[in-house]
């Protein structure tokens, strides 16, 4: 019989850094769309899809071990 820890208390414990350093590279773009719009200091982003990219990067690393490299852009 094979146990399957994918997603188990533990394993989640350890990749907790995934999380974190997606997380941040999340919020880099965030800010970083804020910039480019100059003297507005504001950005229009469709979260619903910047979290998906979140959500499935950070799945994609902690199964494969490499994320999917999109930008959010502005809309």
């Amino acid at each position: 019989m094979v146990t399957d820890e994918r997603l188990s208390s533990h394993r989640l414990e350890k990749l907790k850094y995934i999380r974190f350093s997606e997380m941040d590279l999340f919020i880099k773009e965030l800010y970083e769309l804020c910039l480019r719009n100059g003297a507005k200091n504001s950005a229009n982003v469709m979260m619903s899809e910047a979290l998906e990219r979140l959500t499935f990067n950070v799945n994609l690393m902690m199964f494969v071990g490499s994320d999917f490299s999109v930008t959010i852009t502005q809309n």
